[in-house]
């Protein structure tokens, strides 16, 4: 479990426990969540190692099997340190990617914690990254689309949404499949986009659908996009579920579902 949801797709396989789960045992804690301290992310397991991040962005290393913390690392600028709000996680190889409600990409070395490199990007990130083909995938709080190279940071190339004032606290992730990004903006629109380079391979909104059947003043698009068999299905927080097809980005069917999870 390298990444939220599992994979780039958002496609979540399904496990299974010979446990019986009759018990419940705290292992380890970090910062609970406050009035402006909110918890958004997964946490990830690999090797038999979890790492999570607190709702005071402080990313922790526990070793399951010994039970013991290996390291943590605190993320919020010094300067500022109450209103931690989102941010994520995403692992590759040996290293942890962060997203910080910050405005910063970090690269931690998994082993101990330790900064390889860190990116400003001048806005919040409430999202985990996604990571597909070896890139780093983000999406900020004002709508900007980053694609990042791992080993260094630099930024291969951005796309801009319109940005939207009024939002719900959470933020969707960037699904991909087969050279295709999937990029859900907080104003309602949702892109098509070639992996490689940016161009716009296909465009739509619910924002049309939302002006003449609902009242909400929220036009948020929070559940992450899920691709299964060329299929996108997206949800907006306006009470709209749609099915899109992955390559044309022509709409199969709609639906009148609330949700801001998928």
């Amino acid at each position: 479990w390298s990444q939220s949801y599992n994979s780039p797709t958002h496609v979540a396989i399904n496990f299974k426990a010979s446990t019986s789960f009759s018990s419940v045992k705290r292992i380890t804690s970090g910062y609970a969540e406050g009035a402006e301290s909110k918890i958004l992310a997964q946490p990830l397991v690999q090797n038999n190692i979890v790492f999570f991040i607190d709702a005071k962005s402080v990313i922790y290393s526990y070793d399951l099997t010994k039970r013991k913390l290996i390291w943590k690392i605190r993320v919020s600028k010094k300067e500022e340190k109450n209103h931690n709000i989102g941010g994520g996680l995403v692992l590759l190889n040996d290293r942890i990617f962060v997203n910080s409600a910050y405005g910063e990409i970090i690269a931690l070395n998994a082993a101990d914690g330790k900064i390889i490199w860190k990116k400003n990007v001048f806005s919040p990130l409430r999202s985990s990254p996604t990571i597909y083909n070896n890139k780093i995938i983000s999406l900020t709080l004002d709508n900007r689309l980053i694609v990042v190279d791992s080993e260094n940071g630099n930024t291969l190339w951005e796309h801009e949404g319109i940005l939207n004032n009024t939002t719900i606290m959470g933020a969707p992730k960037v699904a991909a499949d087969d050279n295709i990004l999937i990029v859900p903006y907080s104003n309602g629109e949702f892109y098509g986009l070639n992996y490689s380079n940016g161009i716009v391979l296909w465009k739509d909104s619910f924002l049309d659908l939302e002006k003449a059947e609902t009242s909400n003043a929220f036009t948020d698009i929070d559940a992450n996009p899920v691709i299964i068999n060329n299929i996108v299905i997206l949800a907006s927080s306006s009470g709209k579920l749609m099915a899109l097809d992955k390559r044309t980005g022509n709409r199969l069917w709609l639906k009148d579902i609330t949700t801001t999870k998928t």
